[in-house]
């Protein structure tokens, strides 16, 4: 990042939904000086709050707004939005949409290019050391591998009533566990091809899948082995990528980086990409974050598996 990121920002930063991941950007925001207000109904919020998007977008007048309400009411979120034909940037909370929006949203290319979604493990230090090393690099395949038993996630909360127990609410590992899509996207380019298995496995009192593995290839040729699930005890976030000429691994949970036998330590915490994330949307507007091309492949996937179940041939993309 630039010195500039040093530099205190007076932007107006629009939050719509103040649930963790809302307040978690709100306070980034907040601690490079901005000026934060939210939309939401909680009248405990040490920020100016707005009941409505409309009202917030006429009188805040916002340089950015973060969409952080539930993925299944972004679509409505992100249209109110554009028809108030705003000027300001719209960060998007990963995933994108829960579905494909229907019938489908049309968008010139302007606005295209003025939505980003907050994939912030694009910014994360092991992901970035990891892109560097591939850069000049024939990848041959990959395995991704994210796993944590649910009712761990939010200890204080019951997680059967949580939305990512809830497929009607944008719930389900695939969807809740995006980042790794995203990622596949982010190092090899586009997807070709994938066989998957999506579903419920174990005995969590949820509505929605509790695993999704999937091998898929890339129009680059690169193929990804990808296991996703809410069910290890063991929390669990690695990716490993061999090469025509080296074998990397990164590792979230012991945060650290290893090129065949050299060991590199990152000392980060978890906060560490959002704030990495935070100034590249203050300070470079939004330069490296997922585009809203690369995120409708995210969601394109979504529908497929939603509509496909229990894949056993190949999906043509």
């Amino acid at each position: 990042m630039s010195d500039s990121a040093n530099l205190t920002s007076q932007q107006k930063i629009l939050v719509v939904g103040a649930g963790s991941i809302g307040l978690r950007h709100a306070q980034n925001f907040a601690s490079f000086g901005c000026d934060v207000a939210f939309v939401s109904q909680r009248k405990d919020l040490k920020f100016k709050t707005f009941e409505s998007i409309q009202k917030a977008l006429s009188v805040f007048i916002p340089d950015t707004v973060v969409i952080a309400n539930k993925t299944v009411d972004h679509i409505t979120s992100l249209k109110q939005i554009l028809t108030a034909d705003t000027k300001s940037l719209i960060i998007v909370e990963k995933p994108l949409f829960s579905i494909m929006p229907n019938p489908e949203l049309i968008l010139t290319s302007a606005q295209k290019q003025n939505i980003k979604v907050a994939y912030n493990l694009r910014f994360h230090p092991l992901v970035s050391w990891l892109r560097q090393e591939l850069k000049n690099e024939k990848v041959l395949n990959a395995l991704f591998y994210v796993g944590q038993y649910l009712p761990t996630w939010r200890p204080q909360d019951d997680y059967r009533k949580s939305y990512s127990a809830l497929k009607n609410e944008g719930g389900g590992v695939l969807r809740d566990l995006s980042h790794e899509i995203d990622m596949g996207i982010y190092l090899f380019g586009a997807f070709k091809e994938f066989l998957f298995y999506s579903g419920k496995v174990s005995s969590l009192e949820i509505q929605s899948d509790d695993t999704f593995m999937s091998l898929a290839r890339f129009k680059s040729q690169t193929v990804l082995n990808l296991n996703m699930n809410y069910l290890d005890r063991i929390k669990q976030r690695f990716y490993v990528v061999n090469t025509d000429q080296d074998s990397f691994k990164i590792d979230f949970m012991a945060k650290t980086a290893v090129k065949n036998d050299q060991v590199l330590n990152f000392n980060i915490d978890g906060n560490t990409s959002y704030l990495e994330m935070t100034k590249d949307i203050l300070f470079l507007r939004a330069e490296s974050l997922c585009s809203y091309d690369e995120a409708i492949q995210t969601v394109q996937l979504f529908d497929r598996v939603d509509h496909d179940g229990q894949q056993k041939d190949w999906i043509q993309l």
